[in-house]
């Protein structure tokens, strides 16, 4: 969907539109929240089985938010954001009450303010503010001062006034207006609640009230109602009206029969665990992920104790792994019954990673085990993205592989075998600045090297006292990928790098004479060739030969 501008007195506005996927004569109006690149919303699958019309209007005035009612205390924006609407109206051939103002939070306050200012007939908001400026003075400074003329002594009061009013004064009583909150969202008993009375006017005002302990903050009150809210939107877009009425949904924690252990029915044996991020850093390994026990909750730190496990043929290491909260784990774990999860994030202990460096060279299977008295548990490590990573410190590599069935790191020397065909040669090296740069070809026979993805380099200083590794990139730069006789193996990326072509720092290399190595990695495979010799002084001097061998 491109964007494109909208042009209204001294306001421009950037919008985006969806064509009707159905022949469904109705228009949906889509007011964002609070975004950090204050962007679209609701413009993705969520939204893509709602078959009508839609216009997003972005909200974003010299680079902050307005709530689309004010800029500088000047309403020109309210103008020209009704403006925009009503010429995409006009465009389709479509009435006002062909037409529903949809919007959460900052956008559901501004599909009410806007909604009823244009006289719409269909309004949907979602935990919105009705007093606006009480919530921008007390929690987005930002934006308040990009809605206020900084010599506008009322208009935090103009903001809280703005819907209230537009309610008293509005005649016409003939509208359909649907609210959603929780009691969960800290905001309700400020921004919603003391406003739903004076909405009662309207001949089919509906709230959908939410208490459960799914919900306990501002953000999870949509998603929560999600399938609520898009069927409401599937009845309006084809003339359906429904009556709601006042719903209370979700079960309060309180009326769980027995409490939540108790109350549970589901699984009582076995660990869940999902890793959602494993990254290689050097010689330090960063895990985040869930992982509990089902049935038994989570509600503060040490109730249970969750270890990542390393095991080798003969070797058995046990990593002690950090609780940490996750704010969505009861919405995707809920089975039967609530049982609070809330403290089964997991990542390394205070986020520093998890220490290799001790670590035997071997080839070992990772796992995850959580422990609460009695009961072990143990799974598999299955990491979301799948695929390889590789990294090196001083002299040990490590490659890590993700697959669908489990996680697995070898861990050996940076120095790898020779290999008996390969083509390796220097295009350019240089060292100045105390940084040192070397790149050109090589290949190995047979491994193939199609993308700069299919390949990793490191480049590696060894001399008699130590070894020193770097990680380096397979560059960008396209290689004869005929370079071996009667090959039909493409090698056209294997060309190496420092990165960026930068080099590498020496200020930390200690002052010896270092045989300089380059070593190709393809899966668990290695490769070493040398190309030359560098003589480092202090970390600032140094002196090298290079060249193809």
């Amino acid at each position: 969907m491109d964007t494109r501008k909208f042009a209204f007195e001294n306001v421009e506005l950037e919008y985006k539109t969806r064509p009707a996927k159905k022949d469904i004569e109705h228009l949906i109006v889509m007011f964002s929240g609070i975004r950090p690149d204050k962007g679209y919303e609701f413009d993705g699958q969520a939204s893509s089985s709602i078959h009508c019309n839609w216009l997003w209007i972005r909200d974003e005035i010299e680079g902050e938010h307005t709530y689309y009612v004010s800029h500088k205390s000047d309403t020109t924006v309210q103008r020209a954001v009704l403006s925009l609407i009503e010429s995409e109206l006009e465009r389709l051939g479509l009435r006002k009450d062909q037409c529903t103002f949809v919007g959460f939070s900052k956008g559901g306050a501004a599909a009410i303010a806007l909604g009823l200012k244009g006289n719409y007939s269909n309004i949907v908001a979602t935990v919105p503010q009705i007093a606006i400026g009480d919530y921008v003075r007390d929690t987005r400074p930002a934006i308040m001062k990009n809605m206020l003329a900084e010599d506008d002594i009322d208009g935090v009061f103009n903001l809280n006034s703005l819907i209230p009013s537009l309610v008293e004064k509005d005649e016409n009583t003939d509208k359909n207006v649907y609210i959603w909150s929780s009691l969960g969202d800290k905001e309700f008993a400020t921004q919603v609640e003391p406003f739903l009375p004076m909405f009662g006017k309207y001949s089919n005002f509906n709230t959908v009230i939410t208490d459960s302990p799914l919900v306990t903050t501002h953000n999870e009150v949509t998603k929560y109602n999600l399938s609520n809210l898009v069927a409401v939107l599937n009845l309006l877009i084809i003339g359906v009206k429904p009556r709601l009425g006042n719903v209370r949904n979700g079960i309060p924690l309180a009326d769980v029969e027995g409490g939540v252990e108790e109350g549970y029915a589901g699984p009582v044996t076995g660990v869940q665990a999902a890793t959602h991020e494993l990254t290689l850093k050097e010689d330090r390994l960063f895990p985040s992920g869930i992982m509990f026990l089902p049935g038994v909750p989570l509600t503060g730190y040490n109730q249970i104790f969750k270890d990542l496990i390393l095991t080798s043929a003969n070797i058995k290491k046990v990593f002690r792994l950090a609780e940490m909260k996750d704010k969505w784990v009861n919405h995707r774990y809920f089975a039967h019954k609530f049982v609070d999860y809330r403290f089964a994030g997991f990542a390394s202990r205070k986020n520093t990673g998890i220490d290799l460096s001790e670590l035997a060279d071997g080839f070992y299977s990772l796992s995850l085990r959580a422990r609460s008295g009695d009961r072990v548990e143990s799974a598999p490590m299955i990491v979301n993205d799948t695929g390889q990573q590789t990294s090196s410190s001083n002299g040990s590599m490590y490659i890590l592989h993700a697959g669908s069935k489990g996680t697995t790191l070898l861990k050996r020397s940076v120095i790898g075998e020779s290999a008996s065909k390969h083509v390796l040669t220097v295009e350019d090296s240089w060292i100045k600045s105390g940084l040192f740069h070397v790149e050109g070809r090589f290949a190995v026979q047979g491994i193939e090297a199609q993308s700069w993805k299919d390949l990793d380099y490191f480049l590696v200083l060894k001399s008699s006292n130590r070894t020193l590794s770097f990680k380096i990139g397979a560059a960008g730069k396209k290689v004869n990928s005929s370079i071996f006789a009667n090959s039909y193996v493409s090698y056209k990326s294997a060309y190496f790098a420092t990165p960026g072509f930068r080099g590498v720092p020496l200020a930390d290399v200690p002052t010896d004479t270092y045989e300089v190595n380059v070593s190709l990695v393809k899966g668990r495979s290695v490769f070493t060739e040398r190309i030359g010799q560098l003589d480092v002084l202090n970390g600032r001097k140094a002196t090298g030969v290079f060249k193809s061998f």
